[in-house]
């Protein structure tokens, strides 16, 4: 069985000291801008690091930067990596982390998506179903076309968001 693992956004982000913007919704799971004078590798990287934790760093580390690009327009370019769920256990999320949502093929049209000029108030996130960002979204359908063929023993796709890349090696 494959499942795409996405981050839904807490309530309130303790590391600034305010309400999260758009709490609830679900995201991939790490994501970010580019420092100056990274790379798309090392905005990756260092993501990864701090979204999900230096356990879960150093079991995937070798993978990264993924071979796979699920999403990619001018901004934002999501990459995707099929691991063992055994992985998952090394996982250490922030404390502004709503927790993670396991999202299987035959359930993706239960994962809506949020996109256009509609607020977030026309969306209200909800456990029977989620509502992505748009990118994030397109990202798991991607991963379901490219892996969801694939006779998996259970597997999850980790979709990571590196906003402001704009070139793919």
């Amino acid at each position: 069985m494959l499942y795409a693992l996405l981050q839904r956004r807490g309530l309130f982000h303790f590391a600034e000291g305010k309400v999260q913007t758009w709490p609830g919704m679900c995201q991939v799971t790490a994501e970010g801008k580019m420092d100056l004078g990274e790379t798309d590798t090392d905005t990756l990287r260092r993501e990864v690091w701090e979204e999900l934790g230096e356990d879960f760093f150093k079991e995937i580390s070798s993978f990264l930067p993924p071979e796979h690009v699920l999403f990619k327009d001018e901004e934002v370019t999501t990459y995707g990596l099929v691991v063992n769920p055994q992985f998952i256990r090394y996982i250490t999320l922030e404390s502004q982390s709503g927790g993670l949502i396991p999202i299987q093929d035959e359930n993706l049209i239960k994962l809506l998506s949020a996109h256009g000029d509609l607020s977030y108030r026309d969306y209200m996130p909800n456990h029977s179903h989620p509502i992505a960002f748009h990118e994030a979204f397109l990202a798991v359908e991607e991963g379901f076309r490219i892996w969801g063929d694939h006779q998996f023993n259970p597997k999850f796709v980790y979709p990571w968001d590196e906003t402001l890349i704009r070139s793919q090696k």
